[in-house]
C-alpha cells in the first residue's frame, strides 16, 4: 500500500511540475502546442496482466531544441489490476520511457499519428500464504499511436504498444492530455 501511495504522490508531482512548466513554454512556430503536457491513462495489456491506470507527462520541446519538428518524449507510469484468485495476490506496474516522432501528413487535420521507441521497466509480485516474491525487468518498446484534438488545450489519445522483453506484452493505451 506504501508503494501505492507513493506512486500517486509521485504521479500528483510529476503533474503540478508538468502544469508549472506548460504555463511558461510553448513550442517554437506551433503556439497552441504545449512544451509540456500532463494527463491520465487507461491501458489494456496481454499476458493476463488486464487493466491498468496512470498518468504521462509529454515534452513535445525535444523536437525544437533538437531541431527535429515532431520529436517528443514522455514518461508514463501505470499500475494494473490483475485477478487474484486461490489467495493468489498479483500485483504488476510499469514505467515506460519513449520517444515519438509525428508522421506530417498532408491533408490531415485534428490528428497527430506517430511512431515511436524506448524503454519499459516492469514490476511484478505475488503473495501466496504469507510468502513474497518479486522480479523486476526491463526491456524495449516499439510502439504507435495518434493525439487527437480536443479543444484549444485538450487532446485524447491511443497508442498501441509491443513490448520486447521487460513487460514482454502488447498493451493498448488511452488518455488525455492537458
Amino acid at each position: 500500500m506504501r508503494k501505492l501511495m507513493a506512486a500517486a504522490a509521485l504521479v500528483a508531482v510529476m503533474g503540478v511540475a508538468a502544469q508549472a512548466a506548460s504555463a511558461q513554454t510553448r513550442r517554437g512556430s506551433e503556439p497552441s502546442v504545449k512544451a509540456f503536457q500532463f494527463g491520465p491513462q487507461v491501458t489494456f495489456m496481454t499476458q493476463s496482466v488486464g487493466l491498468g491506470v496512470g498518468a504521462r507527462v509529454v515534452y513535445n520541446g525535444l523536437g525544437t531544441q533538437l531541431k527535429v519538428p515532431g520529436l517528443a518524449v514522455y514518461g508514463s507510469f501505470d499500475y494494473f489490476f490483475p485477478g487474484s484468485s486461490y489467495g493468489v495476490s498479483p500485483k504488476y506496474w510499469e514505467i515506460n520511457a519513449n520517444a515519438t516522432y509525428d508522421l506530417r501528413i498532408s491533408g490531415l487535420t485534428g490528428v497527430a499519428p506517430y511512431v515511436g521507441a524506448g524503454l519499459n521497466y516492469a514490476h511484478s509480485s505475488v503473495s501466496f500464504l504469507g510468502t513474497s516474491l518479486s522480479a523486476s525487468k526491463t526491456g524495449l518498446n516499439i510502439l504507435g499511436g495518434g493525439r487527437f484534438n480536443l479543444g484549444s488545450s485538450l487532446k485524447a489519445f491511443g497508442e498501441a504498444r509491443l513490448e520486447l522483453s521487460g513487460g514482454g506484452a502488447f498493451a493498448l493505451t488511452f488518455g488525455l492530455l492537458f
